[in-house]
C-alpha cells in the first residue's frame, strides 16, 4: 500500500479520534520506520544487537525495506518480498541464538516488546473498525433488479446474458485516462483495515517463527495479491471498504468471498452543493482449478445467484490459464472492470467463458421448435412466463468473436471489437494506447468523486 497517498477522515469514527491520531502519527504523519528499535534511548545495547539480526530488523519495520510503501509481509511490500531471503534469515536467526547465548536476554526482551506492541495496535485497529461498523449507515443504489429475469429453473443462470459487454465509447474514454490518478486520497478506514490485517498476519508469523520455531512458507493467495494491486491503484479514492475472505450467509451456509468491496461514486449535488454518493457492492472471485472440477459447483452458483438477486456486482476471474496465478491481464482487467462500474454507476457482472462453459446448466430434452409452435401452452413449461424467456433461451450461450491484431491499429478507436480485446488483450491495449501519466503531476480535472466536507486538507 502506497504510504504517500493522502488520508482523509471518516465522520463515522469521530468517537475514536484519540486512537486514530495514534495510528496516523505512527504510520502516516511522522512515518516511524521502526516499530520498536531505537525508540527508547535506554535500550540502545539491545537495539544494536537486534538490528544486526536480519529477521528481527525486518519484523520491526513499518515500511518496506526497499521502498516507501507500507510493509505487507515481514518488512517488505508485496513487490519486494523474497521468500528465499526470508528462509535464509530465519535459519541465520536460529544459528545466532545457539552461537550467542549471552545475547538471549536482549533478544527475548525485544520479542516480548514486539508481541505487546503488535497486540496493542491490533486492538486499536479492531476498536476503530467496530466503531465504523456500528455507526456507518450506507444506502446502496438498488433499483428494480433487471438481472433477476436471467435466473430460471430450466436453464438455471443465463450467464451470457448477464456478462457485461463494454460499450466502445466508454471503453475508449477509460483507456485513454487509464493511468491517471486525479485524487491521491484514501479513507482512513482503508488504512486501518490494512493495518489490522497486517497485525493478524504479524502475530501468525511471530507464533510460527519464534514460539513454535516451525516457520512455514509465506503463502499469498491470488485474492490477497489482487487486494494489494487495488490498494495501490488510481481507484483507491472510490473505495469505501475492502476486505478478503469476507464471510456472507447464503441459505444458512457461511461462504467466504475472495474480495468484498463497497464502492462510492459521486452522483449529484443537492441544493446546498453537498456531494451525494451512490454506493455499490462488488464481489470478486479468483477462480482456480477447483472451481472447474464439478460442473454443478453449488457453492459457486449460490454466490452467483446471491449477487444477482441482491443487485451486487460480481467479477469472476479465471486464473487457470496462468498456472493458477494472477496474470498481468487479470489484474488490469479487474481494475478496468471497477473503473467501468464507477463510470456507468450501475451494477455489472462478468463471468469468464470457461466458467460459463462449466457452470451453466445445459438445456436437455427441450425442443425449442415445439416451444415456439405451442405459445398458447407456454405457461405450462416450468417457469417460462413470456416470449422474452423464450428469446433468452434461444440466445443462451451465444458469443461473438472478431479477433484483430492490436498492433495494426493506429488509434484506439480503430479497435472495433473493443469488448473482446479488453477481455483478452487488455495489457496490449494499455501498453500501446494508454497515456503514461506522471505520478507526481497534480491535476485540477474533476473525477467521478469529489472531496467531501470531512476531508482533511
Amino acid at each position: 500500500m502506497d504510504s504517500k497517498i493522502k488520508i482523509y477522515h471518516n465522520l463515522n469514527i469521530n468517537t475514536c479520534n484519540k486512537e486514530i491520531s495514534m495510528i496516523l502519527n505512527e504510520f502516516h504523519i511522522l512515518k516511524h520506520k521502526n516499530l520498536i528499535l531505537y525508540r527508547n534511548k535506554k535500550l540502545c545495547t539491545r537495539d544494536n544487537i537486534c538490528e544486526k539480526i536480519n529477521i528481527l530488523k525486518l519484523i520491526n519495520l513499518n515500511f518496506c525495506n526497499n521502498c516507501d510503501k507500507y510493509a505487507d509481509y515481514i518488512g517488505y511490500c508485496l513487490d519486494h518480498l523474497d521468500q528465499n531471503s526470508i528462509d535464509r534469515y530465519i535459519s541465520e536467526f536460529y544459528e545466532y541464538i545457539n552461537a550467542h547465548p549471552e545475547h538471549s536476554e536482549y533478544i527475548e526482551n525485544f520479542l516480548i516488546e514486539y508481541q505487546k506492541t503488535i497486540k496493542k495496535y491490533k486492538r486499536i485497529c479492531k476498536n476503530i473498525l467496530e466503531c465504523y461498523d456500528k455507526n456507518t449507515i450506507v444506502t446502496f443504489d438498488i433499483k428494480n433488479n433487471e438481472y433477476a429475469q436471467y435466473i430460471n429453473n430450466i436453464y438455471d443462470i443465463n450467464y451470457n446474458k448477464i456478462t457485461i459487454k463494454f460499450d466502445k465509447i466508454i471503453a475508449y474514454e477509460l483507456l485513454e485516462e487509464y493511468n491517471n490518478m486525479k485524487l491521491k486520497e484514501i479513507d482512513i478506514i482503508i488504512l486501518i483495515k490494512f493495518l489490522h490485517r497486517k497485525y493478524n498476519y504479524d502475530m501468525y508469523i511471530y507464533e510460527n517463527i519464534f514460539n513454535k520455531k516451525t516457520p512455514t512458507k509465506i503463502f499469498i493467495g491470488n485474492n490477497n495479491k489482487l487486494y494489494n494491486h487495488i490498494f495501490n491503484s488510481n481507484i483507491i479514492y472510490n473505495i469505501e471498504f475492502i476486505d478478503t475472505e469476507y464471510p456472507i450467509n447464503i441459505d444458512g451456509h457461511t461462504l467466504r468471498i475472495d474480495i468484498y468491496m463497497i464502492i462510492k461514486v459521486l452522483d449529484l449535488y443537492n441544493d446546498n452543493d453537498i456531494p451525494k454518493f451512490k454506493y455499490f457492492k462488488l464481489i470478486i472471485e479468483t477462480d482456480e482449478n477447483h472451481h472447474y472440477i464439478n460442473k454443478d459447483n453449488n457453492y459457486d452458483k449460490s454466490k452467483d445467484k446471491y449477487c444477482i438477486e441482491n443487485n451486487i456486482s460480481l467479477l469472476r476471474i479465471d486464473v487457470t490459464q496462468n498456472n493458477n496465478k494472477l496474470s498481468k491481464q487479470d489484474i488490469e482487467f479487474c481494475l478496468f472492470f471497477i473503473k467501468y462500474l464507477i463510470k456507468i454507476k450501475k451494477t455489472i457482472y462478468y463471468f469468464s467463458s470457461k466458467y460459463i462453459d462449466t457452470h451453466q446448466k445445459q438445456l436437455k430434452n427441450i425442443n425449442i421448435d415445439n416451444i415456439l409452435e405451442n405459445k398458447n401452452n407456454i405457461n405450462n413449461i416450468n417457469n417460462i412466463n413470456n416470449i422474452n424467456d423464450i428469446n433468452n433461451i434461444i440466445s443462451f450461450g451465444s458469443t461473438t468473436k472478431n479477433i484483430i491484431n492490436i498492433n495494426d491499429a493506429q488509434d484506439i478507436s480503430d479497435i472495433k471489437n473493443i469488448d473482446y480485446c479488453i477481455k483478452n488483450h487488455l495489457t496490449e491495449i494499455i501498453n500501446k494506447f494508454t497515456y503514461k501519466f506522471d505520478d507526481d503531476t497534480d491535476t485540477d480535472d474533476t473525477d467521478d468523486t469529489a472531496d467531501t466536507d470531512d476531508t482533511d486538507d
